[in-house]
Parts: structure tokens; C-alpha cells; sequence
């Protein structure tokens, strides 16, 4: 038997039963992959490694603990474990380096916004000023991992949409969509929390 031809799933299982060689198999099939999301997010060769080797921790815990359950799915279940140590880490890097409390009444913190309008063509990329950005480091947090993660790279890292989408392996439309959806969410909280006057 070559084990190296054998199924992600079919080596989940050998690895469950014993075999440490079926594990070694899989690491070596996706580090690439796994090292260059982390490294092409980060721009971080020391963060990227850090989390690499936090992510196969997690996997091996999880497999030996027996919580690996998606047959056929073991790709998407790793990359989703990847995806969740960025924002782990993002949020994180977010609350170390928050030097502002969103209060009621704080005037630096008003039109943080600058909206393309809603008849605007572009309106699913409303725009927010970047000097204004890190005011909202907390709004943003309240956000699903992936509104984060595509304000954070089209943002902080001005990404364009086509790079991004790249890079998350989706569609520009899809990147667009989450752009949309995500700045309309963080309209919603600093409407709530007072941040912005309209």
C-alpha cells in the first residue's frame, strides 16, 4: 500500500488509529498552503510561523481527540481552522494596539464615514476615511470573522478587490458582497454607539 496515494480521510483515519507516518503524509500535502494564506495575510514571515505551527497543534489536538467529523472535508476543515487563528489573531493585534474608548460624545470620533451614495454605481464599496479607521477598532471586532478580514485587507493593507479575492480564493463579486455587507453592519453599530452623525 502506498500511503501517500491514500485520501485525506483515509489518512485521518489511519493517523486516529495509530499510524503517526498517515499525519506526516498530510503535513506535508497542505503546509504549503496553509504557511502561504498565513504568510500572503500577514506580510509576516516570523507571525506567519508562529501561527503555522499554533494551527497544526490545534489539528493534531483535535484529531487525537477524535473532533474531526467531515468526511470528505478535510481541506476545508484545516483552512477553516487557519482562517480562525487570523482573526484570533487580528482581534487580538485590534485590542492590543486600541488607544481610543468609543464614547457618546467624543467630536473627533463624529463622520468617521465618507459614503459614496446609495444611487452611486460603486455604492457596494462605500468608502471610510483610513485616518478615521482605528476609532472603530472595537465596532470592527463585533463584525463575523470574514467582515473583519476583508476590511482589514482592503483597508489597512489596500488590497484591491481583485488582489483580494485572489488571496481568499473567491470571487470579486463575493469580495465585493462582504465589503458591502460589512460596512453596512459597521454603520448600524456606530449608529448605535453614537460614533456617527449623519
Amino acid at each position: 500500500m502506498n500511503i501517500k496515494s491514500l485520501s485525506d480521510d483515509a489518512l485521518v483515519g489511519l493517523y486516529q488509529a495509530g499510524n503517526y507516518l498517515a499525519f506526516e503524509v498530510l503535513y506535508k500535502r497542505y503546509k504549503e498552503k496553509v504557511y502561504n494564506y498565513l504568510y500572503l495575510s500577514t506580510k509576516n514571515e516570523e507571525i506567519a510561523l508562529d501561527l503555522f505551527q499554533e494551527i497544526f497543534f490545534k489539528v493534531v489536538d483535535k484529531l487525537q481527540k477524535g473532533l474531526y467529523e467531515e468526511s470528505g472535508k478535510f481541506s476545508h476543515w484545516l483552512m477553516r481552522i487557519t482562517h480562525n487563528a487570523l482573526m484570533d489573531f487580528y482581534r487580538s493585534r485590534y485590542v492590543q494596539t486600541t488607544t481610543t474608548t468609543i464614547t457618546d460624545n467624543n467630536e473627533d470620533e463624529e463622520n468617521i464615514f465618507t459614503f459614496i451614495p446609495d444611487s452611486s454605481p460603486a455604492s457596494d464599496e462605500m468608502l471610510i476615511k483610513k485616518e478615521n479607521i482605528h476609532a472603530l477598532r472595537n465596532l470592527i471586532l463585533l463584525l463575523p470573522p470574514e467582515q473583519q478580514e476583508i476590511i482589514h485587507l482592503r483597508v489597512y493593507e489596500e488590497k484591491s478587490f481583485k488582489e483580494i479575492a485572489e488571496q481568499l480564493n473567491i470571487s470579486i463579486n463575493t469580495a465585493l458582497g462582504r465589503m458591502h455587507y460589512a460596512i453596512k453592519n459597521l454603520r448600524k453599530l456606530a449608529k448605535k454607539n453614537n460614533v456617527l452623525t449623519t
